[in-house]
């Protein structure tokens, strides 16, 4: 009488399991570097840019929820290597001497993978000059019915156009890979000053994500932002010191 039911068993074990869907994610950046040009060859100024303090932040870790804080969580200042894992997903960031690496890949049933990077300078630069950044970039995703990769990279500059001002503007040139498309181009930001130089912060971003939502989750970018928010603090306050403010 119990022969069917080992039969059963045994053709429930000899039955291939069920592949479980996963997103994944990647972004690279590298080659970075800036022209300084004389808009004014008269004007007995020497076009220069200064870069007064450099900062790089690494970021990577698992979202349970987007209500949490995520955890496991790494983080690093300073070229090396980061990297998160859980049951069914991981993130890795890397980089070094200017080039970065960003993965992450997840199947789990619920949160989100991600990894950020980004490296900034403070800078000078002198009146009647223009700067011209560029960089090297792509980014790539995978995505199922219910899993979603997302991955961009960014080059960027950041001024005050008026020392009374609290916000920063902000010129940038990004790609972005969703939905399963690749990027991969040269990435282009200029800056021009006028009568008066201008002090700010340049440099490059990149994140890498993996999610069972749709789109990216607000908890993402926010993460991204603390990244770049925590970059910027720390090249402001190196720019601040210098001056004497606090």
């Amino acid at each position: 009488m119990k022969l069917p039911v080992i039969a059963a068993a045994a053709l429930a074990l000899s039955a291939p399991l069920a592949a479980q869907a996963e997103a994944t994610s990647s972004a690279h950046f590298s080659n970075f570097h800036y022209e300084v040009i004389d808009l004014d060859l008269n004007d007995g100024i020497d076009a220069a840019l200064t870069l007064d303090e450099s900062a790089i932040v690494l970021t990577a870790g698992f979202y349970p929820t987007t209500t949490t804080f995520p955890e496991p969580f790494d983080y690093r200042v300073g070229d090396g290597t980061v990297g998160a894992t859980v049951g069914g997903g991981s993130a890795s960031v890397s980089m070094a001497n200017g080039t970065a690496g960003l993965s992450a890949s997840f199947s789990g049933a619920q949160g989100e993978m991600f990894g950020t990077a980004a490296i900034g300078h403070a800078f000078s630069l002198t009146a009647n000059t223009r700067l011209v950044l560029h960089a090297d970039a792509d980014a790539s995703s995978t995505f199922t019915a219910t899993h979603h990769g997302y991955s961009h990279a960014e080059l960027f500059i950041s001024y005050l156009d008026d020392p009374f001002e609290v916000e920063d503007t902000v010129i940038y040139d990004s790609l972005v890979s969703n939905f399963g498309n690749n990027a991969a181009r040269g990435l282009t930001v200029s800056l021009s000053t006028g009568a008066q130089g201008i002090d700010g912060n340049l440099g490059l971003a990149a994140g890498s994500f993996a999610t069972v939502s749709a789109v990216p989750e607000p908890s993402q970018y926010a993460m991204f932002a603390l990244g770049l928010a925590g970059l910027g603090w720390r090249l402001r306050r190196s720019r601040n010191r210098k001056s004497g403010n606090p």
